[in-house]
């Protein structure tokens, strides 16, 4: 592993309809690019994309370029939640200097949208009047998949319209870079997210992130109430919004929007050419808490659910975060197929944790008789 991680060459083109920015990492070019909005060339923007990256190797970061002193002291703010998450070393930051910016912040709202719950849900309900509707290609859907980010892009271009915002797709090669591609996509998503926002710092002041958890579960994770704020700059605060709620209940309170209905995307394993699979554990989920509240027939980006109870069982078992969480599914809308299906779900989900159980304890003893037999009187091995 190399001991640090090196940025340089920051620089910034634009060629017809296309901004790019693009700097060298480590030797090979990253880039971020748009035809909808001009991207600065951010040293603050690379820094975010890349220090999970320097985090999970132990390396260290140079930028070359001066870095915002405001930026410079909270990036070492969420190492320090990271180290308490996660343990390792904190990354040394080396650049040219820093500085204390005084131009005012931009009046732009951005928000990161993926077309999910939880961004529709700050998008519907966080009263913020955002100016632009931000979705990158290359993050959930890779760069080479052409056909279900058109249709992605054409789902956030109708949504934007329909909410007087400006919508902006971003490509970028991040996850493909030979430096980045080592980091946890888990721990280093929130990284990436804030970077976009430090791109558009020319039209952007305030960049939301929408909440994944609840402040009630406080799981460590690469977005996290604890960490999104402390990426902002002297001229970019970030937000992090809607940790007060569970996902299943954002879905319950916009779930009558025809926006919603006509343009969820839940589906983040892209088994369907566009849209939502129907078929994967987060489609499967989405579609029972929407059957509970008597609402999946209005749901077309779900087909309507007619086969749910087979889909519901043909998933494997669930992991053990997931039991309770199907266990609290309010029944009182659903098909009694349907409920009966999540009942033989959820029993065989904890038959299996139950037998893994037994095959621990009975694993524990043989050990622990092995270890008898093996000590002598003294406590010594014989």
């Amino acid at each position: 592993m190399p001991k640090a991680v090196h940025i340089k060459n920051l620089r910034a083109t634009t060629e017809g309809p296309v901004s790019r920015v693009c700097a060298d990492v480590d030797g090979a070019p990253l880039w971020f690019e748009s035809d909808d909005v001009r991207l600065g060339a951010s040293p603050e923007a690379f820094g975010c994309a890349m220090l999970p990256a320097a985090f999970a190797r132990e390396a260290d970061l140079i930028v070359e370029a001066t870095l915002d002193e405001t930026w410079t002291a909270n990036v070492r703010a969420v190492q320090d939640v990271w180290r308490r998450w996660w343990g390792g070393r904190k990354v040394d930051l080396r650049s040219k200097g820093q500085e204390s910016r005084d131009t005012p912040r931009a009046k732009g709202k951005a928000l990161c949208f993926s077309g999910g719950v939880d961004s529709f849900y700050t998008l519907l309900q966080g009263g913020f009047g955002f100016d632009h509707l931000v979705l990158v290609h290359g993050y959930d859907i890779e760069l080479s998949d052409q056909t279900r980010f058109a249709a992605a892009e054409a789902s956030l271009r109708e949504i934007a319209a329909a909410v007087g915002a400006k919508a902006v797709v971003i490509r970028t090669n991040l996850r493909e870079h030979p430096t980045f591609v080592d980091a946890n996509w888990e721990k280093a998503h929130g990284g990436a997210l804030v970077a976009v926002g430090h791109l558009l710092t020319d039209t952007v002041g305030l960049l939301v992130l929408s909440a994944s958890y609840p402040y009630c579960y406080d799981h460590p994770w690469g977005s996290h109430w604890d960490t999104d704020p402390l990426w902002s700059s002297s001229v970019l605060e970030i937000v992090h919004f809607g940790a007060d709620q569970w996902r299943a209940d954002k879905l319950r309170t916009i779930a009558g929007k025809e926006l919603v209905r006509n343009h969820l995307r839940v589906c983040w394993k892209n088994l369907s050419e566009q849209g939502n699979c129907g078929r994967c554990e987060k489609c499967i989920r989405t579609m029972l808490i929407l059957a509970g509240a008597g609402q999946l027939a209005d749901f077309p980006v779900f087909g309507g659910g007619a086969d749910l109870p087979d889909r519901v069982r043909e998933l494997p078992p669930l992991p053990r975060q997931l039991v309770k969480v199907y266990g609290d599914f309010p029944r009182d809308g659903m098909d009694p197929a349907v409920a009966a299906a999540l009942e033989a779900l959820l029993a065989r989900s904890r038959f299996v944790r139950f037998r893994r159980f037994l095959s621990m304890k009975w694993l524990g003893r043989r050990i622990s008789g092995l270890a008898r037999r093996c000590m002598g009187k003294g406590g010594t091995l014989r």
